[in-house]
């Protein structure tokens, strides 16, 4: 995992947080298989292309390959800013208001910020989860909890 934290802000700011991102590669700890998935996404677009007699469907099943393991290879971009936290992967973004967190759920390395005041089969279709690494885990829980409101669940 690849982890950079970067703040901004700070004292000199005045009343403004500080703002912190970092990326989480998980291809990083095993980079040999980033060639597997290639060889996947290849083997997926040549059958395509041979087996169904079309290039098209071949390029998109070469993309569909790609497109599904991109947090993978691409990495993703994690910030927590002054109102909203946001998770980026290539095209997609999740983000949530701090003022729309009602729960805060703590599971190892991932942080989920949910605007579900109970846990419901939804939890996994809301909110935003932020993956932390071992180096920055505490300042990640540390900016959560300075942004969040009072009334928030911390559980976990």
């Amino acid at each position: 995992m690849q982890a950079e934290s970067v703040l901004t802000g700070g004292e000199g700011a005045g009343t403004r947080a500080e703002s912190l991102s970092w990326t989480v590669r998980l291809s990083d700890s095993a980079p040999h298989k980033k060639w597997v998935v290639l060889a996947a996404a290849v083997i997926a677009g040549v059958s395509g292309a041979v087996l169904l007699g079309q290039v098209l469907l071949g390029f998109l099943g070469f993309a569909m390959i790609l497109a599904s393991t991109a947090e993978y290879w691409l990495g993703v971009r994690y910030k927590i800013g002054e109102v909203s936290a946001e998770r980026r992967c290539g095209l997609s973004l999740s983000a949530i208001e701090f003022v729309d967190v009602k729960r805060v759920v703590v599971e190892g390395a991932d942080i989920l910020l949910s605007p579900l005041n109970e846990a419901t089969r939804m939890d996994a279709f809301r909110g935003v989860v932020l993956k932390s690494t071992p180096a920055n885990r505490e300042q990640v829980m540390e900016a959560v909890k300075a942004r969040v409101g009072d009334d928030v669940r911390f559980l976990g």
